[in-house]
């Protein structure tokens, strides 16, 4: 089973970023097969220097570990798009569908 995320990275002081914070809370929701995260740009710099993250929101889809796409900006019609067609036929349990080591 694939383990899909999408991860925000944002920022406080992000205008256009709080004015998405809603929607893509509101995703969230609407996709219970995707694990959905936010990363503060100013609390983890390390990540966003590596990564590379150049501007505020910026959107990357990643499934198993690797990174699939990346969205820059507050697209709203885009980022509905790219969910529609990362998201897989899965129970609404994310954690139910992984194969977990055994202890």
């Amino acid at each position: 089973m694939y383990l899909q995320i999408t991860v925000n990275f944002s920022a406080s002081w992000c205008k256009p970023c709080r004015v998405f914070a809603p929607f893509y809370s509101e995703l969230s929701k609407r996709y219970p097969t995707l694990l959905f995260l936010i990363v503060d740009v100013d609390e983890l710099t390390a990540l966003t220097g590596v990564l590379y993250i150049r501007a505020t929101p910026t959107i990357f889809f990643r499934e198993d570990g690797e990174q699939l796409d990346k969205l820059v900006g507050a697209n709203q019609p885009e980022l509905e798009n790219k969910l529609a067609k990362l998201a897989k036929p899965t129970s609404t349990n994310w954690l139910e569908d992984r194969e977990l080591p055994n202890v």
